[in-house]
């Protein structure tokens, strides 16, 4: 597989301008969610959309061992119980695993380690709300991270900014030769997510427009509601993100984009989207990636 930590590009837009400041994460996290609960030997199908599971052999829906998740319409509710299969703790160690709650260390100052709270303090709600992407803060890398772990079959690779090795004026050293790699989940769980991932960008999915022809495209579109430093509370504006990885079945490259409180009441499909589709599509081009030719997944596809 091409390594696409190599090329991970994440773009934010938001009045401060700062790259490493907290935000939610809204539906793009079902993405790392799903992801931990599609161990090997997991029969998985996708119809119109909805995505099942189920463990070999227990093929039963009233026992609760068959899982619905809307993952291509962000369907929130039926993503809970994707989390509510893990305890606050196993949860909690898997969103670690993918990065969340801590610093990535890039080097640069002013970096935010988010927020993933102490798990012996969840109540079932925080449980719930973390699983759609509430309860849960993240700055823009540590994201764009994660999601590059199932790009780049189910290993995690810490971010670098310095292509080699250097030391920071706090004599830290940083770079891709000091980056460190750990596995989160398996490679055929992680190849299972991306093909989910094409849906979304195919016709009948939340963000066709970005869809790159001759490309097979995966993404995740991402709606939060943001906290108003005034009152504490949700206040009506949001954050709105689209991540993106191409060529789907073997990722070359990821693009994350972020928009806060969009002027335009715009969703990640059509705010942050065309915005990823633009610099994917540029990369592809600059860096002569050919077309794969190959046929991407589909809603009535079964494996």
């Amino acid at each position: 597989m091409a390594q696409p930590q190599d090329m991970l590009f994440v773009l934010e837009a938001s009045n401060s301008g700062r790259l490493f400041c907290a935000h939610p994460d809204g539906s793009a996290k079902m993405v790392i969610v799903s992801g931990c609960r599609l161990p090997d030997g997991v029969v998985v199908d996708i119809d119109a959309g909805h995505v099942y599971w189920t463990n070999m052999g227990v093929p039963s829906v009233n026992d609760g061992s068959i899982e619905r998740v809307d993952f291509d319409g962000s369907n929130r509710v039926t993503i809970v119980p994707s989390g509510v299969a893990f305890t606050p703790k196993q949860l909690h160690d898997y969103l670690s695993a993918f990065g969340l709650g801590r610093r990535t260390e890039l080097g640069v100052n002013g970096e935010s380690a988010g927020v993933l709270s102490d798990p012996s303090t969840w109540a079932q709600v925080n449980q719930d709300n973390i699983a759609f992407g509430q309860g849960v803060a993240v700055n823009a890398v540590q994201m764009a991270a994660a999601v590059n772990t199932v790009a780049n079959g189910g290993v995690y690779v810490a971010p670098s900014l310095i292509k080699g090795r250097a030391t920071t004026s706090g004599g830290q050293v940083v770079g891709s030769d000091t980056s460190t790699r750990r596995r989160v989940v398996s490679k055929h769980a992680a190849a299972q997510e991306r093909r989910m991932m094409e849906t979304v960008t195919q016709e009948g999915g939340t963000a066709p427009k970005t869809a790159i022809a001759g490309y097979r495209v995966g993404g995740k579109t991402g709606t939060a509601q943001r906290v108003g430093a005034k009152c504490r509370c949700y206040d009506g504006t949001r954050t709105v993100s689209f991540i993106g990885l191409a060529p789907a079945d073997k990722p070359r490259f990821l693009v994350y984009a972020l928009v806060q409180n969009p002027r335009n009441g715009g969703f990640g499909s059509t705010t942050a989207g065309p915005v990823v589709r633009a610099v994917m599509s540029y990369l592809l081009q600059k860096y002569a990636v050919a077309p794969d030719g190959t046929k991407p997944a589909t809603p009535a596809l079964t494996w």
